[in-house]
């Protein structure tokens, strides 16, 4: 999956963030099956690193460890939990994945604040500014191609590469619901 690109906030907060992830959600695999195939979603492994991504795109100091930590040291604690993540496989190779996704953080403010916990949710959808985004999307990978050759006795089409949109459908999916979950944390953090 290409790596979704977070926009530097040029407010930089100076909280020191902290972001534990249990060996669950770093470890899950989604996996959509069609007929005899079955497309995998390293979905945590994935996700732990957009979650850095955006969150340091806000805040200066964003650390990812173990549960085990001295805590005390952060001004915030997140800890992140997937909700829902689907990304049906089309009945064609010419439709849209439809992916979407569902994040939710726990949030522990080191300061006289109770936790909180808010979510986000993202889809495939996208808006005027994504769309630019979305055709800006490449995997690191040179060998995937963005279509692939098919050939019988008498012809040869060039199909779209499923994993490959379906990845960059998950991309702005993702993309979506860290932006949401980015906001509501600001706005959250700003007026309690």
């Amino acid at each position: 999956m290409p790596k979704p690109a977070f926009e530097t906030s040029p407010d930089m907060i100076s909280d020191k963030v902290l972001v534990v992830f249990d060996n669950e959600f770093v470890k899950h695999i989604h996996n959509e099956g069609q007929v005899l195939t079955i497309f995998q979603y390293d979905i945590g492994q994935y996700l732990s690193y957009a979650i850095k991504d955006s969150l340091s795109s806000t805040y200066e100091t964003v650390d990812i460890k173990p549960g085990s930590v001295d805590k005390n040291e952060y001004d915030i604690v997140i800890t992140p939990r997937l909700v829902r993540f689907e990304a049906p496989v089309p009945a064609t190779v010419f439709q849209r994945t439809k992916s979407e996704i569902e994040i939710e953080y726990s949030v522990k403010p080191n300061t006289p604040l109770k936790p909180f916990v808010i979510r986000g949710f993202g889809d495939y959808e996208l808006d005027t500014e994504e769309e630019n985004i979305y055709k800006s999307l490449s995997v690191s990978d040179s060998d995937t191609p963005s279509t692939v050759e098919y050939y019988d006795l008498n012809t040869a089409i060039a199909l779209p590469n499923y994993a490959y949109f379906a990845g960059k459908d998950t991309a702005i999916a993702v993309r979506q619901s860290l932006i949401s979950l980015l906001s509501q944390l600001k706005e959250k953090l700003e007026n309690i």
